[in-house]
């Protein structure tokens, strides 16, 4: 999930709280295979998931009351919207974070737009945070996931600044 600042001097800042898309099918082991909110297993991984579950994961998001809205937070406007696996990118392989989280994490957004970092997307941003590279949407190379959304683009095809 993105959260954007709307502020003067500060327009189009996006803060990144929920990771990217890779691909998310519940392996054989998980011992937890209860649907979360989305329908999907609750402890599926986000690096894991298919094409269709991120879809169906997004289509979740952007079907919650609050999402897409522009809150006032005094100073400036936050929106919550959902970023990775939503708007492309990639979650790092190693990423442990799973569909649960994910959802807690837009959740709590939606509850406190203001916050910004709020105690329940820990997991994913440290996930995310972690490392892994951005695969760049042309596949010729990657970029550092810290210099995604920098500013600097560092795909041949801009696409590392795409969507931020």
């Amino acid at each position: 999930m993105k959260l954007k600042l709307e502020t003067g001097a500060c327009s189009g800042l996006w803060i990144l709280m929920l990771g990217v898309g890779c691909s998310v099918t519940v392996n054989e082991g998980d011992t937890d295979v209860q649907p979360s909110r989305s329908g999907l297993s609750s402890q599926a991984r986000l690096s894991m998931l298919t094409s269709e579950e991120q879809t169906q994961l997004c289509s979740w998001a952007e079907s919650q009351p609050g999402f897409g809205q522009a809150i006032d937070c005094g100073g400036g406007t936050v929106t919550v919207e959902a970023g990775p696996p939503c708007s492309g990118g990639a979650i790092p392989a190693a990423c442990t974070a799973t569909v649960s989280q994910a959802e807690d994490c837009l959740l709590a957004n939606i509850e406190d737009p203001c916050t910004l970092v709020v105690t329940a997307c820990l997991p994913v941003l440290e996930c995310i945070e972690s490392g892994g590279d951005f695969m760049c949407a042309d596949g010729n190379g990657t970029a550092p996931a810290a210099f995604v959304c920098d500013g600097d683009p560092d795909c041949a095809d801009g696409s590392d600044e795409q969507g931020c």
